[in-house]
């Protein structure tokens, strides 16, 4: 079962991404190349062998990163850096969520298309912002969670490539109070330049 749309297919991409079933252990992810419309490859399954929820290519189509936030069975999310240029394509690593305050929710690539943020476990107390370089998919840094309060549920890439600005909804019976950070992510050193918090209703 292909339940999601194909990954996205960009400028200088030789290949789309499928996404299979992301509530079926053990389904692989398959590569297909435009030109001969043939199978190229298949990646997976992720991590504890789940499937996968979704994908990002970078614009020159030589990276992609895959994801699955779990099954309906388990929190374990994971995310994967795929090398597209390598013959067949594979996987580089990334990370793996090992329990419910791990778990992936989303991906997102920074404007520089050379790194991705990664936002895991908005429904817990715990979890944050996790950067890793497409490169080789090592983790370039970690933000956790503010304070006592809920974590991260999504974020949002400033366009000029030195910030992100991610945010929090609020817990209910922990806090009702949402909040946005902002990163500074222009340089080598990741660095986070605001906070703010205050309201029990956040939009």
């Amino acid at each position: 079962a292909i339940p999601a749309p194909v990954g996205p297919v960009c400028g200088g991409a030789t290949s789309f991404l499928g996404l299979p079933d992301y509530d079926n252990y053990q389904s692989k992810l398959p590569i297909i190349d435009v030109a001969t419309a043939t199978l190229s490859a298949q990646i997976g399954p992720g991590a504890f062998g789940l499937g996968f929820n979704g994908a990002r290519a970078t614009l020159d189509g030589t990276r992609a990163v895959v994801w699955g936030t779990g099954s309906s069975t388990t929190t374990f999310g994971f995310v994967s850096v795929l090398d597209l240029t390598a013959e067949p394509p594979v996987s580089l690593g990334g990370l793996s969520g090992g329990n419910g305050t791990q778990a992936l929710q989303t991906v997102e690539l920074l404007e520089d298309q050379t790194r991705c943020v990664v936002v895991t476990a908005n429904a817990q107390t715990d979890g944050g912002l996790r950067i890793l370089d497409l490169a080789d998919a090592s983790e370039l840094g970690q933000f956790p969670r503010k304070q006592t309060q809920k974590g991260y549920n999504g974020v949002a890439i400033v366009p000029g490539g030195e910030h992100i600005v991610a945010w929090s909804e609020g817990q209910p019976g922990i806090s009702g109070y949402g909040y946005y950070v902002a990163l500074d992510v222009a340089g080598e050193v990741l660095s986070e330049t605001g906070y703010h918090a205050g309201t029990v209703e956040t939009t």
